[in-house]
């Protein structure tokens, strides 16, 4: 500790005395190096700067898996309007390409009932979240699995009003080996009674690919 308070002071005294003064331009390690010479420390490595030069700066990468390159993270929000009551709604559509990959889907949704009910538009809504998997290799039929809905609310509703429920539902829609498969991604919004009708759907959706460009799944 005392080397390393004297490499402190070093830089700082160096860093006034001297002509070579530190710039924006001059990596900070090399900073922290002469500082390290002018205070008479010696080190083994560049790791030890490193590792002074993180005490200043903080890490550079987080600790864990970093992701590769061609990784892709794809998040977004959406609003679907018009969904007919309980009718199987296609809200978003994942378009699979003929390719070796793995994706993951995580959709946070709130349906609400439309116009026409007891009180009016918004009188009761509903949520959950739902995550959906899709696994392909070159020449076969995409793979796909979804959770059921977790997290749900229920049926929150104003005074006097209806229920609603939600629920979600997957289709290949095109599904030929050796081509690009589609998947849609359905929300059913029902009402409890009454007339409400053209529901709402606002749904927060992430996509995760282990594979990027050619090979990514897409969704819209």
């Amino acid at each position: 500790m005392k080397r390393f308070a004297l490499a402190v002071v070093g830089l700082v005294v160096w860093g006034l005395v001297t002509t070579a003064a530190p710039t924006l331009a001059q990596p900070f390690t090399a900073q922290i190096q002469r500082a390290l010479l002018v205070s008479g420390f010696s080190y083994p490595s560049t790791g030890v700067t490193l590792g002074i030069t993180q005490l200043f700066l903080g890490p550079a990468t987080s600790t864990g898996v970093t992701a590769t390159s061609a990784t892709t993270d794809v998040q977004f929000t959406k609003v679907v309007t018009g969904i007919q009551d309980a009718a199987a709604t296609a809200v978003l559509t994942l378009t699979v390409p003929n390719a070796a990959n793995v994706s993951y889907l995580r959709v946070d949704v709130v349906g609400t009932l439309g116009a026409g009910g007891a009180i009016g538009a918004y009188e009761a809504s509903c949520g959950g979240t739902f995550t959906v998997v899709t696994t392909r290799t070159v020449g076969v039929t995409v793979a796909t699995g979804g959770s059921s809905l977790a997290d749900s609310t229920g049926s929150v509703a104003v005074a006097g009003a209806t229920s609603c429920t939600l629920a979600r539902s997957l289709a290949i829609t095109t599904s030929t080996a050796g081509a690009t498969n589609v998947i849609e991604v359905r929300v059913t919004i029902a009402k409890g009674g009454g007339s409400s009708q053209n529901h709402r759907a606002v749904l927060n959706v992430r996509l995760i690919n282990d594979l990027g460009g050619a090979s990514a799944t897409t969704v819209s």
